[in-house]
């Protein structure tokens, strides 16, 4: 629990160091959230592989609706991750299975 919290407060902190110009040109927000959804699908392709995992998705209309919103989240957070200090992006981003949760009672 405590890497999955480092990993989720370092996506912060690494598109903050992405999105300035701290190493040279910085990256869009869209760079970087196809870099981190890229990266992501390599690798789960990469574990289903060698597992013989079969995917399958019985509904590729809603799966394709929640991966392009998820990653339309991501790309305004690396967005304003860049903007905001990195407390507050990191505290936004853990913010984040309360309003899953208020949004889960009104739907």
């Amino acid at each position: 629990m405590l890497e999955a919290s480092a990993f989720i407060g370092g996506t912060a902190v690494v598109a903050k160091i992405l999105g300035k110009d701290y190493f040279g040109e910085s990256l869009r927000p869209f760079q970087i959230s196809q870099s981190r959804f890229l990266y992501g699908f390599v690798s789960v392709l990469i574990f289903t592989f060698f597992n013989k995992i079969k995917i399958e998705s019985p509904n590729p209309k809603l799966h394709l609706a929640r991966t392009s919103l998820g990653w339309i989240g991501a790309t305004i957070l690396f967005g304003s991750s860049s903007l905001i200090p990195v407390n507050d992006a990191v505290a936004l981003n853990f913010s984040n299975p309360v309003f899953a949760m208020i949004f889960s009672i009104i739907i």
